[in-house]
């Protein structure tokens, strides 16, 4: 009988290591779908063998694997991926403290992290961050402090910690340019994605430090790029970063290059299912509606939002995008609608001081203004200069105080926005002219000091 049972237990061993090949395979054709589906009749297959620790590191493996795949194609198995969100936590801390599967666990961690930020599980994602700082400061391996801070990064961007939100940004972004080659060459960084997600995590910082109106810093990060070949040409070529620029060419409206670069996506992307694919028609829309052609580029950004959602919730930069295009078309209420909406779902917190700000415009816009419109007005932007503020994203700060001054009825608050603006625009004033002309708050700013009465 002990025969019988050894050799069924190594035929169930064989199984689990053809599903595991065959599923390998499907991923790297890039069919996410197959792969899941294989990776999924090998866990089915744990049950059958003894329960030891062997057993467990082999769950752990496919598990890791799981949620590898679901990071490319996350809507297939969703009720089963959520169950063993647990399991794949309860593993990998058990086998934490062996030094021989250190990479091991911070991988699982990480994966079934990124599956709960990809499907916006925030609370569920909460739980993952402490245990892989203590893992990946334990050995200070570059890969598991670079996993690590990424999780971070999106961990402390959704609870609006825009401290610990730059720690992170700045150290897995400076881990990436000092140590490109390490993380590249590590045996799990193509499945991982670490060149791109190194590029996004340096167009990050580069985009915080745009925010908070820290250029001098944004054009340092610049020319470290530019100072690095290889970094460089794939700074200019790479997908993933071009997509990244189109944020900061929508927060500037060129319209331009928004519609270029969005195109150059699309043309390159062939699966219609990849977030860039959906986020850069996003953009498409958007630098159509700037063209005059506000119905059909509302339609797409509609279109592509709505693909997101259904994938497990659409960035905020889509309402965002929607937001802007109601505002600026004139269609105030669509505007109101859009920024009520994604104020009252649990997002990330980077674009709520724009969401309030705009939704006061709006209100201003379209209603006969009275005292208690007027105080409702002032409201939302006094919420959206304390979120900016909090958030030290300067660069916003300075776009609520110009709306307070052309939307708000606190006179005495208005002249201090009038001295705020001035400060800032004495802080940036040593600056190359491209910087005022290409940062449209920059440039409406100095419009208004300049309307100001010299005495003053």
């Amino acid at each position: 009988v002990s025969t019988q049972s050894t050799w069924a237990e190594e035929e169930v061993k064989t199984s689990i290591h053809y599903f595991r090949r065959a599923a390998d395979i499907m991923y790297f054709k890039q069919d996410a779908f197959a792969s899941l589906k294989k990776l999924f009749l090998a866990w089915e297959l744990i049950p059958r063998l003894t329960p030891n620790d062997e057993r467990d590191l082999l769950e752990l493996n496919i598990l890791r694997s799981i949620y590898y795949s679901l990071s490319l194609h996350r809507t297939s198995y969703r009720n089963m991926a959520d169950q063993l969100i647990n399991r794949t936590y309860e593993l990998a801390i058990k086998f934490a403290d062996f030094r021989e599967h250190n990479e091991l666990c911070i991988i699982s961690l990480y994966s079934a992290a990124l599956y709960c930020f990809l499907m916006s599980k925030w609370n569920t994602l909460e739980m993952f961050v402490e245990p892989m700082t203590k893992l990946a400061s334990e050995n200070s391996n570059p890969f598991n402090l670079f996993l690590s801070h990424r999780i971070g990064y999106v961990y402390y961007s959704w609870k609006g910690d825009t401290t610990n939100t730059m720690i992170c940004n700045k150290k897995f972004a400076d881990i990436y340019l000092e140590q490109q080659e390490t993380l590249i060459n590590n045996r799990y960084a193509v499945r991982l994605r670490i060149k791109q997600v190194g590029l996004v995590a340096v167009e990050l910082l580069n985009r915080s430090y745009y925010l908070m109106g820290r250029f001098n810093d944004f054009v340092q990060l610049q020319n470290r790029v530019s100072d690095n070949p290889s970094l460089s040409q794939d700074w200019h070529q790479d997908i993933t970063i071009i997509t990244f620029h189109l944020y900061i060419k929508a927060l500037i409206k060129n319209k331009t290059i928004l519609a270029e670069y969005s195109k150059k996506v699309l043309d390159q992307i062939d699966s219609k299912t990849a977030s860039f694919y959906t986020l850069a028609r996003g953009y498409l829309g958007y630098s159509m509606t700037l063209d005059e052609k506000y119905e059909e580029g509302i339609e797409i950004i509609q279109s592509a939002t709505e693909l997101e959602e259904s994938r497990g919730g659409a960035n905020p930069i889509f309402y965002y995008m929607m937001a802007m295009a109601h505002l600026e078309n004139r269609c105030y209420k669509d505007a109101i609608k859009t920024c009520e909406y994604v104020l009252s779902i649990d997002k990330q917190k980077i674009l709520n001081s724009e969401f309030y700000r705009i939704q006061a415009c709006a209100l201003w816009s379209s209603t006969p203004i009275n005292d208690n419109i007027q105080m409702e007005v002032d409201n939302l932007l006094v919420k959206s200069l304390e979120i900016a503020r909090n958030q030290e994203f300067k660069l916003l700060e300075l776009r609520t105080l110009l709306s307070f001054i052309k939307y708000g009825g606190d006179h005495e608050f208005i002249m201090e926005c009038t001295v705020k603006i001035q400060e800032f625009m004495n802080q940036v004033s040593p600056l190359p002219n491209e910087c005022f002309k290409s940062v449209r708050e920059l440039a409406e700013a100095q419009e208004f000091i300049n309307k100001l009465p010299k005495s003053n």
